[in-house]
């Protein structure tokens, strides 16, 4: 303690501003002390646990940690006997219980969003497929934690459209493929859900191009799947 209680103030006369603390897992025991020296916490991760202090009378300038989690549906579509079909599910579990919704879930770290797409979609439903072009996303605040929130749809194309449904047992309850027109008129999907399900609708039948994404150079290294406009024969958002 007076060792870093020291350095502290070294750091502090020498004009430093900020301080970061890592401590991994097997130095726990060390929090406590830090956190009356003046450190805060800033994020933890499953190994460590990461403190910061500001050693100056001036504005904390450090940044925050990550603000966004980011979530991903995928519309997959197939030919019915009476138009397009879309591709929904049935969760076990948490809020949406008990509603007819497009298969999806939470994007892992370092995956893009079509990757977490067909993998979410696979994962719930056993459909394989690959991913076309983004549809739509929103913003929202305050959700899980906290924190902001994105999310993502995607318009996937089933490797055939003949694949038989395998719902994921420990968290979907059932699985089908719903006329796509019947979707948005859902009683449950109103204002910006009923916008996102129209668009989900006409990305499905065609009439609507989306979002098209690559992934580009970008100078310093390679970038991650940065969006682009789509072509220029697109056709114009359904209002």
């Amino acid at each position: 303690r007076k060792l870093c209680r020291a350095s502290l103030e070294i750091w502090r006369q020498a004009g430093r501003r900020g301080v970061w603390l890592k401590l991994p897992s097997a130095s726990a025991h060390l929090v406590p002390i830090a956190i009356k020296l003046g450190f805060k916490y800033h994020h933890a991760k499953e190994d460590y646990v990461m403190l910061t202090t500001w050693l100056q009378a001036t504005e904390n300038s450090l940044p925050s940690f990550a603000s966004h989690s980011v979530g991903v549906g995928g519309v997959v579509s197939r030919d019915g006997p009476d138009g397009k079909e879309i591709l929904v599910v049935q969760e076990k579990n948490g809020p949406v219980t008990g509603i007819w919704k497009l298969p999806g879930g939470m994007s892992e770290q370092g995956e893009d969003v079509g990757e977490t797409a067909v993998r979410e979609v696979y994962e719930e439903t056993g459909v394989e497929c690959t991913f076309e072009r983004v549809v739509c996303f929103r913003q929202a605040h305050g959700a899980v934690f906290g924190m902001s929130d994105f999310y993502f749809v995607c318009l996937l194309t089933p490797l055939s459209p003949s694949q038989r449904l395998r719902p994921q047992e420990s968290e979907i309850a059932a699985a089908k493929w719903m006329s796509a027109p019947e979707l948005p008129r859902l009683p449950y999907y109103k204002g910006l859900y009923h916008s996102i399900m129209e668009l989900a609708v006409a990305a499905a039948e065609g009439s609507y191009k989306g979002i098209a994404a690559d992934s580009l150079p970008i100078g310093f290294g390679p970038a991650t799947m940065p969006f682009t406009t789509p072509s220029s024969d697109a056709s114009q958002c359904p209002t």
